[in-house]
């Protein structure tokens, strides 16, 4: 058992980036690592006997790492062919050498003293790891000071799901969540009973302080488990982190060894640990254990037309707020369903913790599926999976979110028509759906358990029409953070929209009106000025204005840039209902606002000295030129946006937020939960 030394492959001279590579400083063909002198991470690789898989995986290691660290590779009884392998094709790895097969955990245990990072990352050997695999590993790890281990995502070679997180049984078996168990949705971040061995970060103090592997688990199997268990004695947790993503071949250094090692090491475990499993589940109830291991959090299931992009639309960055206030509780889980489609990329949301449920009819038909809350936003989905929610969660409590009363905001559309012509021919029909959106909404009031509104306003309208509690959570967006650019470093104009309600919507409306009876006016006194707007797919009656005067760009998930660009935003909103939160997000961006007095509604005294609001076509022009002309008067507004910022963010914690409402909804206690549901 004696090991061979670094030999000749670990004294070789690094070479390449931080990571290394192909080449560098070695010989041509080599994968070199950079000798770091003082590394972040200690990536520690067992192999043993052929180790067949060995260099395509340091390989992807020297690709796709930028973090300083360092490699400690372990030969448990390597051929010769390895060891030639090894000698020939790699450079600045520190080499252990066992002439006897240590097993995994002894390897490690070896390596680990010899370890000088501040997180040891153990990696099989016969895997390839993408780009962020190691960083999102230490990210996670960073962020949750109770984290003693992180694990991976694991894929098969097709990139199918091969373990999420794992689960241990009542009868000391353990299960990978994964795409073969038919259950998916199992790629967010939250804790779990253990993550495997093969991909798996653990603290180098934890690992110190229990001691390392467990050398009964010899030569392999449930040392991690094990580990796992002690770490948990002592208050560390485990979380699994659905970023940091590997391929993995199963058992690909274990062949047919593989069941006969497992089963050997679980009498192993249930010696040890047999007594202490009685309130595990059985197997099978991958919901119920998942729920325990992430310490029984109030479940909380939203329903909305898409996932909460802010990029469509500013009521999206009011949704993603939602989401990630109740995901930041700990006691509380948060999942997601958009009912038309997704339109962002989910993996924006998993380092979050929300899980996102693409099929929510089978989601909810998997045993031990359950939420103590559903919250439901927009009619259409309170039309289409009302009933479905009472009949297959009976207990649910749930929350209608109106993020604007529907019925006033067509209203408003038949009031502005009957004042700007005749007698349109879209009139009947609008009156007719204002009157049946009215109606549905009545009974959304008085269906649900209760309601949410963004202003006292309307919270006082709902309040009449129900007896359900009626909540307000203010109109003041969390995701937005003050731009920087002075006023010579921006130029045009911005307007933030979205177009899923397509023709004749508020937005379009708005534009249609700004760009014939304003921008022409802007154009004569600033003839470079460009109209620069978001938004995927205008629909064809505003699409036609691309030219000169105005830019489509189109659809953009994260909006920081575009108000870092612009030197005005306008909000020429017509009709609507409710705070208008476009003019909202862009007062939180620091960019000075002109507005209609439509897009102020609901603003206090304050806000609306923030915002240059007219609706008179010839003025609103003026005010743009002002701001674009005058590097004094764009200041002034901006110090009043900054100004309302400041006080909108001192209160708001004061404010009545989205966990105290799920707490007030569900009637127990969070601190108490373990108690009364387990």
């Amino acid at each position: 058992g004696r090991p061979g030394g670094a030999g000749r492959c670990g004294g070789r001279p690094g070479g390449g980036g931080r990571g290394g590579g192909r080449g560098g400083a070695g010989e041509p063909g080599m994968i070199v690592f950079r000798a770091e002198p003082e590394p972040l991470m200690s990536i520690i690789v067992v192999a043993w006997q052929e180790a067949p898989y060995l260099l395509p995986c340091l390989q992807s290691v020297s690709e796709t790492v930028t973090a300083p660290y360092e490699v400690l590779l372990v030969l448990n009884e390597p051929s010769p062919d390895l060891e030639a392998r090894v000698e020939r094709e790699l450079g600045g790895v520190r080499v252990l050498r066992f002439r006897t097969n240590l097993g995994f955990g002894g390897g490690v245990n070896a390596a680990a003293v010899e370890a000088r990072g501040e997180f040891l990352i153990l990696l099989n050997d016969d895997s390839v790891v993408d780009r962020g695999w190691a960083e999102s590993l230490v990210d996670t790890a960073r962020r949750r000071p109770r984290a003693g281990m992180v694990g991976s995502t694991y894929l098969h070679p097709d990139r199918s799901l091969q373990e999420a997180g794992s689960v241990l049984w009542l009868d000391g078996s353990t299960s990978a969540f994964s795409d073969e168990e038919g259950l998916g949705h199992w790629r967010f971040e939250r804790r779990v009973d253990y993550c495997s061995g093969g991909s798996l970060l653990i603290r180098r103090d934890v690992w110190h302080q229990l001691g390392g592997f467990d050398d009964r688990y010899y030569p392999a199997y449930y040392e991690d488990m094990d580990l796992a268990l002690r770490a948990g004695d002592l208050g560390w947790e485990v979380w699994y982190q659905p970023l940091s993503i590997l391929r993995h071949v199963r058992s690909g250094s274990a062949g047919r060894l593989h069941r006969f090692l497992y089963e050997r090491s679980r009498a192993q475990f249930l010696h040890r640990w047999g007594r202490r499993l009685d309130h595990l589940q059985a197997r099978g109830w991958f919901e119920t254990a998942a729920w325990r291991a992430m310490g029984y959090p109030t479940r909380v299931l939203i329903l909305d037309d898409h996932l909460p992009d802010p990029g469509i639309g500013a009521g999206y960055g009011r949704a993603r707020d939602t989401l990630e206030v109740l995901a930041a509780d700990p006691g509380i889980h948060v999942a997601i369903h958009a009912t038309i489609g997704a339109r962002m990329n989910p993996e924006l949301l998993l380092r979050t913790g929300v899980r996102v449920i693409e099929d929510l009819d089978r989601h909810l038909a998997v045993k031990g599926v359950d939420y103590e809350v559903v919250v439901i936003s927009r009619p259409n989905n309170f039309e289409d999976y009302y009933q479905m929610i009472r009949r297959r969660l009976p207990g649910a409590r749930v929350i209608y979110d109106a993020e604007a009363l529907f019925y006033r905001r067509i209203q408003a559309k038949v009031e502005y028509l009957e004042q700007t012509a005749a007698e349109d021919p879209q009139l009947p029909d609008l009156r007719a759906e204002a009157a049946a959106a009215r109606v549905l909404e009545r009974r959304i009031f008085s269906s649900v358990d209760a309601v949410v509104c963004i202003s006292e306003e309307e919270a006082d309208l709902v309040r009449a029409q129900t007896d359900s509690p009626v909540h307000v959570v203010e109109a003041w967006l969390a995701t937005p953070r003050t731009t920087r650019a002075t006023h010579a470093e921006r130029a045009h104009i911005g307007l933030v929209a979205g177009w899923a309600a397509g023709p004749g919507s508020p937005n379009t409306e708005g534009l249609l009106w700004f760009a014939r009876e304003v921008l022409p006016r802007v154009r004569a006194a600033l003839p470079g000025c460009r109209l620069r707007v978001t938004g995927a797919h205008p629909p064809a009656d505003i699409a036609w204005l691309e030219g000169r005067s105005v830019e489509f760009v189109g659809h953009l998930h994260d909006l920081q840039d575009f108000y870092e660009e612009i030197r005005v935003a306008i909000s020429p909103t017509l009709f609507g209902a409710g705070v208008k939160l476009k003019t909202v997000e862009a007062i939180q961006y620091g960019v000075p606002v002109v507005a209609t007095d439509e897009a102020v509604g609901g603003f206090d005294t304050e806000m609306r000295r923030a915002v240059w609001a007219t609706s008179d076509p010839a003025e609103f022009a003026r005010a743009i030129v002002a701001f674009y002309r005058d590097p004094d008067v764009w200041n002034d507004f901006r110090e009043r946006e900054l100004a309302v910022s400041r006080d909108a963010a001192a209160g708001a914690a004061a404010g009545h937020r989205w966990t105290d409402l799920i707490r007030d909804t569900v009637g127990v206690s969070m601190d108490d939960r373990g108690e009364k549901l387990s």
